[in-house]
């Protein structure tokens, strides 16, 4: 009903890119921010400027990737909007790229196509955020999303890890989903293990997941063991590329999953 008004309009007449008086956003923005794939294809068939921004310098790829309830159908909207020339690496006015959007609100699947897309992965935000730092801000709010997924992703595309004197940081924040502070961990070949971790996991967090923060924290002083040690080097000959090399690798399914950091709820 609603693309059938939406054609009249435009077929008496209506402005297509017209921006709204409150925040500049066009009929394109307001169909991605709400997943609506029809409207978006008749707008853009109607000659809608795919990059045109908000009074916030969004464009509608970033409103898509942003939004905090995406639809089954986002990952075909992102591919409309891309196939039409929509910039994968825009920036709204603080700097913040499409990617870091798809990152902060663990939309994975967005987030592994505007990397294969050539998004940088290592963008950063006015106030020096890239996506990785975005995606583990965020793990709180978008625990039911398998915020893993994404912080996997970025790394596996060559994310610049955070400084480790910084991870006991990451452990207040991300401590209730351990999927994230294994895969971020083993993304070190090694990383000193100091008390303040183990104070940062409240005592509930620690009895609901113990066996895993029992195999973080019985590294203490302990160095990783070799298969640990490989995968590390491995990992460092690759760099960005694991999310394409390892995949070829003529090994075990198993090998490769351990490769490209697969949780296992348990680290040695």
């Amino acid at each position: 009903m609603w693309s059938r008004c939406a054609r009249l309009l435009l077929r008496h007449g209506a402005a297509v890119d017209a921006p709204s008086e409150a925040c500049g956003h066009t009929a394109l923005h307001v169909a991605a921010r709400h997943g609506l794939g029809a409207h978006a294809q008749l707008y853009l068939r109607h000659g809608a400027r795919v990059d045109v921004r908000d009074t916030r310098g969004e464009t509608a790829l970033g409103a898509l990737c942003g939004t905090a309830a995406p639809s089954e159908d986002s990952l075909e909207l992102c591919r409309l909007l891309v196939a039409h020339g929509a910039n994968v690496d825009a920036r709204d006015e603080a700097r913040r790229s499409v990617l870091h959007k798809a990152c902060g609100t663990a939309h994975a699947s967005l987030a592994r196509f505007l990397l294969l897309r050539g998004a940088d992965v290592n963008a950063m935000d006015y106030d020096g955020v890239t996506p990785l730092g975005l995606a583990l801000q965020s793990v709180a709010s978008h625990r039911e999303r398998r915020p893993h997924l994404t912080v996997q992703l970025l790394l596996n595309h060559g994310a610049q890890r955070i400084r480790p004197r910084a991870f006991h940081k990451v452990l207040k924040s991300c401590a209730a989903v351990p999927e994230v502070i294994e895969v971020l961990f083993n993304s070190y070949s090694q990383i000193p293990i100091s008390q303040e971790w183990a104070e940062a996991v409240p005592e509930e967090v620690f009895q609901q997941h113990q066996p895993f923060y029992e195999s973080l924290f019985g590294l203490a002083g302990a160095v990783r063991c070799l298969q640990h040690s490989c995968r590390s080097s491995i990992r460092h000959r690759l760099g960005s590329r694991c999310h394409r090399l390892v995949p070829s690798l003529p090994v075990p399914r198993a090998l490769r999953d351990y490769l490209l950091l697969e949780p296992q709820g348990q680290v040695l």
